[in-house]
């Protein structure tokens, strides 16, 4: 339920992420895209 991660769904390489939060709108650019294995 993290707004963070819904907002990042379908994202690719090159978009743009919105969060609507009590301050305000947050932003995040993706510029990667990576997976570590645990």
């Amino acid at each position: 339920d993290s707004p963070m991660a819904r907002a990042l769904l379908k994202k690719e390489v090159g978009d743009l992420a919105v969060v609507n939060t009590p301050a305000g709108e947050a932003s995040w650019y993706v510029n990667a895209i990576e997976y570590v294995k645990p």
